[in-house]
């Protein structure tokens, strides 16, 4: 998996793979600080690594570092609170937080990448890593307690491979794909690895509560696929501007996260007549997404739509891929 993404990387590297606001890195810049960083998460440890920030650039550079390191990565916003961050640093037996925004928290190094490179880059000797988990995304579970759900580096592989060959999405060659969720949040599993693992670009938002800015920002950097949740989408609904006409470059909306209703659905056809609508269903657990199935026209005659169809889409037929 890791040789696949260096490959990638060095094919791109003059192309954008991520931006957000009035920043970007191309993937040869990725890979390089990547690499650095990985050199040093080599030689500080083997423990879990706490990703602290928000969408920032350095985020990927440390989510990409930590799987070349094999470091396994928690992917912490800053919205969380210092309780929560003390209570998930003591159940993955994290030793280290790359903060990507200033924190300080007791008897854990919180060093920025530049910190890191510093301390630990000129370490000869590297410690022996057969980590086989990626990365551990904690969720608040149905009592409100963190609860860390581990995804290997087989289970991420093929969730990467499956989205890559969803349909929908395999003929895109060159896309630009939209990033709604937290790094903290699941949804973002899809798409940062699919951006990543098909030499695409992913353009973050910074912030989700600002509509017209969204839509400028889908309009100017030319949105192709968007990634998602239903209660996103009824928002921008709410504005008439979003629609085929004013946003010619959309053309596919992947969906996951919440239940995708019929209505919703309708609406969208309504401002975009040719769009493709990927329903797609799985919990944490199951890496992001399980199943999902392109929307057509005669499952909006039914009262629920469908997240898998008869060809492939579970979990069981994603492994036969």
């Amino acid at each position: 998996m890791i040789e696949k993404l260096l490959q990638i990387a060095k094919k791109n590297k003059e192309k954008i793979v991520y931006k957000i606001e009035s920043y970007e890195i191309t993937y040869g810049e990725l890979l390089k600080k990547a690499e650095e960083l990985a050199k040093s998460l080599e030689n500080q440890g083997i423990s879990p690594v706490i990703i602290y920030g928000h969408k920032q650039i350095n985020m990927l550079v440390s989510i990409v570092a930590c799987l070349i390191a094999k470091r396994a990565y928690v992917p912490v916003d800053t919205y969380m609170p210092k309780e929560r961050i003390g209570e998930i640093i003591k159940l993955s037996n994290a030793n280290l937080i790359i903060k990507n925004e200033e924190i300080e928290i007791n008897n854990i190094e919180c060093l920025s990448i530049e910190e890191i490179n510093q301390k630990y880059n000129s370490i000869t000797k590297k410690n022996e890593n057969k980590n086989e988990i990626a990365y551990i995304i904690f969720t608040s579970g149905s009592t409100g307690a963190p609860k860390g759900v581990p995804i290997s580096y087989s289970n991420l592989e093929n969730f990467i491979r499956w989205i890559s060959n969803l349909d929908g999405l395999k003929e895109n060659e060159n896309i630009t794909v939209l990033n709604q969720a937290n790094f903290s949040f699941d949804l973002s599993v899809a798409d940062i690895y699919y951006t990543l693992f098909n030499g695409h670009t992913l353009v973050g938002l910074e912030n989700t509560d600002n509509y017209e800015k969204i839509l400028e920002i889908i309009k100017c950097e030319n949105i192709n696929l968007m990634v998602v949740t239903p209660t996103f989408i009824k928002l921008l609904l709410l504005d008439n501007s979003f629609n085929s006409k004013n946003l010619p470059s959309l053309k596919c909306i992947y969906f996951c996260g919440e239940t995708l209703e019929v209505q919703t659905v309708k609406k969208i056809r309504e401002r975009f007549e040719k769009i493709k609508i990927i329903n797609a269903y799985g919990p944490t657990e199951a890496t992001s997404a399980v199943s999902a199935v392109v929307v057509d026209d005669k499952m909006l005659e039914k009262e629920y739509l469908p997240v898998r169809n008869i060809k492939y889409s579970s979990y069981k037929d994603r492994n036969r891929r």
